[in-house]
C-alpha cells in the first residue's frame, strides 16, 4: 500500500476544494511467488482515525481498478 500527498491541479485549486482530498492511495496485491497482480487506486482520499480504526473517505464513485500490474524488479527469492 502506498499513500502520497495528492498533487493539486489548477482546476481543483481554483474551485476551492484543494484541501478536501489531500491524499492518493494505491493498493497493490501480488499472489505469493508471482510478480503479476492487481490493485486499486483512490485518487481523491481523506484519511482519519475513528475509534482506533483508520477511515478512508473517497470523493469519487469507485476506485480505479488496476487489473494487470507487474513488479518490475522482483525481489530475489532465497
Amino acid at each position: 500500500m502506498i499513500v502520497t500527498d495528492k498533487p493539486v491541479s489548477f482546476g481543483m485549486a481554483a474551485s476551492g476544494n484543494a484541501d478536501e482530498a489531500p491524499f492518493t492511495l494505491i493498493e497493490m496485491q501480488f499472489p505469493k511467488g508471482s510478480n503479476k497482480g492487481e490493485g486499486k487506486l483512490l485518487g481523491a482520499t481523506s484519511i482519519s482515525t475513528k475509534n482506533g480504526r483508520l477511515e478512508l473517505e473517497t470523493y469519487t464513485q469507485q476506485p480505479t481498478r488496476l487489473t494487470q500490474i507487474t513488479e518490475k524488479n522482483p525481489k530475489v527469492k532465497k
